[in-house]
């Protein structure tokens, strides 16, 4: 059993440094699974009506900054 059977796409969804990661895995997933894939950045797709068919699969990864102040 093949874990991307009747998938035609991989969209993934991500901001901040996980949109890096994302990019990277990007590569190995095309690689593995000879499937498309594309990464768009989380702020921008939330506005957008992307046309998505019933096999691709939709993975989102997202960041939290932490910003602390040291005196």
């Amino acid at each position: 059993d093949d874990l991307f059977d009747g998938m035609n796409e991989i969209k993934l969804c991500a901001c901040g440094t996980s949109y890096h990661s994302a990019l990277s895995a990007s590569y190995m997933f095309e690689r593995y699974s000879k499937i498309r894939c594309s990464v768009e950045i989380a702020s921008e797709f939330r506005y957008r009506e992307p046309i998505m068919a019933k096999d691709t699969l939709l993975s989102v990864f997202y960041t939290q900054i932490n910003k602390r102040s040291y005196s």
